[in-house]
């Protein structure tokens, strides 16, 4: 029984990985005509406008917090090395998470642009938290920080804090313009 349970692991290990390699790879000339309706389809679903209009949340306030927490005032954020070279870009994103969210077309090192790592994010978000209607701010960037389980994780509750209130003085700046 345990023999069973050790070579369906292993398997299951050797698929995953397999797919994960085929996900991340570029698309050949002749896929392009298959891919090409997913990936327009997988950009709809994943798309941050789409997402503002669905849950009633400023997508991009969330990542203009996330992107000042994880990189700071570092000149050029797409530059942006952390955790000792195991994660790269202006939102810091590691190998586990972007394979964990799986974006077609993409490669790890694309995560120094912008937009796929928001691609990424988003796509990390809806395969681990839930229905878009149960998304909220903390909910996400407690994720981002902490993995699937992060909205759990005591550990990421100053994480959350320092987004909040990033967000927090954005808006006090847009209210101020919007009076002047």
């Amino acid at each position: 029984m345990r023999v069973l349970w050790v070579l369906t692991w292993v398997l299951t290990l050797a698929l995953t990985s397999a797919l994960t390699l085929l996900v991340a790879a570029p698309i050949p000339r002749r896929c392009r005509a298959v891919a090409a309706p997913m990936q327009r389809q997988y950009r709809a679903n994943t798309a941050p406008m789409r997402a503002d209009a669905e849950i009633g949340l400023n997508m991009d306030i969330l990542f203009c917090a996330i992107r000042q927490v994880e990189t700071g005032g570092h000149p050029t954020p797409a530059d942006a090395i952390g955790d000792d070279g195991k994660s790269l870009g202006p939102f810091q994103i590691g190998r586990a998470y972007f394979y964990d969210a799986a974006v077609p077309g993409l490669r790890y090192q694309d995560v120094r642009r912008d937009d796929a790592a928001r691609a990424v994010m988003i796509a990390y978000w809806t395969r681990y938290a839930g229905p878009r209607e149960s998304w909220t701010y903390e909910r996400l960037a407690r994720m981002h920080n902490g993995g699937p389980r992060g909205p759990e994780r005591s550990a990421t509750e100053a994480y959350w804090k320092k987004c909040l209130r990033i967000m927090e003085s954005m808006q006090r700046e847009v209210r101020q313009r919007e009076v002047r």
